[in-house]
């Protein structure tokens, strides 16, 4: 897991959508994000912890997956709620304390555990930690987050 260098000051007067677009490798998500119409939601007060796949992540799920999930508005909407924590949850606030079942957005709980100082959630590994925002903090996810008990789509 790598820690995030330390922000400019242009991103940490950002919100999570503008740090977002700011980084470069969120292309698809802020896609989704834009699709579901949560945008306004990651922009808004805070604090917010969003557990945020990168472009490298939503290449492992098949294109066609995807496209099913972008005209599926409710479950992308349902998928992406469940990559978000209402509050402000630190990679080191997670170690110390090895959080296992904070809920996400969607009123579901996440899996979250700590093996040899590294973050998953569900099974999803946390790359890189604590991205500042001005609303929050962003933890970068080496997968999509698709084991919800409704989302028939599968990872390859």
């Amino acid at each position: 897991m790598k820690r995030q260098p330390v922000p400019n000051r242009a991103q940490v007067d950002s919100d999570v959508i503008g740090v977002l677009g700011a980084l470069g490798t969120f292309k698809t998500l802020l896609v989704a994000l834009q699709v579901a119409g949560l945008t306004e939601l990651l922009r808004g007060g805070g604090p917010l912890t969003l557990f945020a796949p990168n472009d490298t992540a939503f290449s492992k799920i098949s294109s066609q997956q995807l496209q099913d999930l972008l005209t599926d508005r409710p479950t992308l909407i349902d998928l992406l709620r469940h990559h978000l924590v209402l509050g402000h949850l630190s990679a080191a606030d997670i170690i110390k304390a090895n959080v296992s079942v904070p809920s996400a957005a969607d009123g579901r709980a996440l899996s979250i555990t700590v093996r040899a100082r590294n973050i998953y959630v569900n099974d999803a590994q946390v790359v890189k930690t604590d991205i500042q925002a001005s609303n929050g903090l962003i933890h970068t996810l080496d997968h999509v987050i698709m084991e919800l008990p409704e989302l028939t789509l599968v990872a390859h």
